[in-house]
């Protein structure tokens, strides 16, 4: 059964989220569990009635009213309740899970919210490092700003990071001429799917940070070694 157990930080994430984001939220979901043409804009713009460009109006918050109309249309398609939409419907802690199936004509989500030992406050930390001819690499750049993100923004910097890998990809792929990409999914989109892996641990397992630096030590000895070695070579 194609379905989506939403946990602890997508509940606080998209109460923090305004209408149009809930939307494109719920959209890029369904999207996740089917062929994406189903919940493309233009497609699901077309089922409840409206142009493309309206739907995308209302996920940009271009639209700050829609009418209930589509909005009831729109959660009939993406097969949640209409208070998914609501900001009461994130305030109500303590209620019974909401669980919708999959039929024989349609997708659905499956709607949990398990609590999660993760925090909800974190560091984002930066490690760029450059790959040379054979079996040489170098670390360029570990950075980690001061500061604290919550979920909301590691997404953020996901699909600005995401944004600027298919960017260069671009650049240094291209012949002459212009050359558009062949991703079809946005850098949001992309950030939301590895947001959403995060909480499966066996593909995203957690370690001890005093660890992390020991591995990072270390490696930087070897490189100075590595590095003396050829000098003298």
């Amino acid at each position: 059964m194609n379905s989506y157990h939403l946990n602890e930080k997508d509940y606080e994430l998209l109460k923090s989220m305004t209408l149009g984001k809930k939307v494109r939220y719920f959209r890029n979901l369904m999207s996740n569990l089917h062929p994406k043409s189903r919940y493309s804009t233009a497609e699901l713009a077309k089922r409840i009635g409206v142009t493309p460009q309206s739907l995308t109006s209302i996920e940009r918050e271009e639209t700050k009213r829609p009418s209930f109309d589509v909005i009831q249309k729109l959660s009939k398609e993406l097969n949640v309740p209409i208070d998914v939409f609501t900001d009461d419907f994130y305030l109500e802690r303590d209620r019974s899970d909401i669980t919708l199936h999959q039929n024989n004509s349609t997708y659905s989500v499956q709607v949990k919210f398990p609590s999660t030992n993760d925090s909800d406050n974190f560091q984002i930390g930066y490690l760029l490092y450059q790959h040379l001819e054979g079996d040489e690499v170098r670390i360029i750049l570990h950075e980690k700003p001061n500061g604290t993100f919550e979920n909301s923004q590691l997404i953020n910097v996901l699909a600005q990071q995401l944004s600027t890998i298919e960017l260069n990809n671009i650049l240094l792929n291209k012949e002459d001429g212009l050359t558009y990409s062949t991703n079809t999914k946005s850098p949001y989109s992309r950030a939301l799917e590895v947001y959403h892996d995060l909480y499966q641990k066996e593909k995203h397992p957690i370690g001890s940070y005093s660890t992390w630096q020991e591995l990072l030590a270390n490696y930087n000895e070897h490189a100075k070694y590595h590095t003396k070695r050829k000098v003298k070579e």
